[in-house]
């Protein structure tokens, strides 16, 4: 057994040998960002090797890859790669949604620039109700604070149900749910389930937004599974 202890947080002990870095997290309910569900195609898991890189898995070919198009030193790896093989220290390189690198579409369905594919999905459109009149009632900063709040913790919610973020818009999110080919009922039930998860984070954060900007937060929240055209439009 092996020990695995996080920069600045826990130490997680009695670590199996070969488990991986990202596993080791969700085991423990240690937020660790894996857009792509820990399936390689994205690298929103890194993470630094502070000490012990001899006691992790040597670099695997899609690591070595990805490495070599990023520039990365040899101490930072894919946590769904990365194995452990002894007592290490890490520290997550993603730990805020805006630094999110978003899945580049033409992995996940092999449609090339200006193409696009017909996939069923989940979308899930989500606002703060009334948030015109507080930003014209509150200082700019102020405002820009409280959204990075709200983001910060709605975005979990969509990123640990295997959602994907398309776009911020303006005090709304946009999120894609089914992007990766699960099932219907898959599907819903993680759009569904990132939804009542953001009602709960805005429940825990309107005492504060209450206290800190007199402002009652509360969000709304729509949902739609259908057909959808998944691509990237080029100019």
């Amino acid at each position: 057994m092996h020990k695995v202890a996080y920069f600045h947080g826990v130490t997680v002990e009695d670590v199996p040998d070969g488990r991986t870095l990202l596993d080791v997290s969700i085991r423990q309910r240690i937020p660790h960002h894996h857009q792509c569900g820990g399936q390689a195609r994205c690298t929103t898991c890194r993470v630094q090797i502070l000490d012990g890189i001899s006691r992790v898995s040597a670099p695997n070919a899609w690591e070595q890859q990805v490495a070599s198009k990023r520039g990365w030193d040899e101490f930072t790896r894919l946590g769904c790669q990365t194995k452990v093989h002894g007592d290490v220290v890490i520290r997550l390189l993603v730990d805020n949604p805006q630094e999110i690198i978003v899945l580049d579409l033409d992995e996940l369905h092999g449609a090339g620039p200006g193409e696009g594919k017909e996939i069923d999905a989940a979308i899930l459109f989500s606002d703060i109700r009334n948030f015109t009149s507080f930003a014209e009632k509150n200082m700019p900063y102020d405002v820009v604070h409280m959204l990075n709040q709200h983001f910060t913790a709605v975005a979990e919610s969509v990123l640990n149900n295997s959602g994907l973020i398309d776009k911020y818009i303006g005090d709304g999110i946009l999120a894609a749910f089914g992007v990766r080919r699960e099932s219907a009922a898959t599907t819903c039930k993680n759009a569904v389930r990132a939804a009542l998860l953001m009602r709960d984070t805005a429940n825990r954060l309107r005492p504060v937004f209450e206290r800190s900007f007199n402002m009652s937060l509360r969000i709304g929240i729509g949902i739609h599974f259908g057909p959808v055209i998944l691509g990237r439009l080029v100019s």
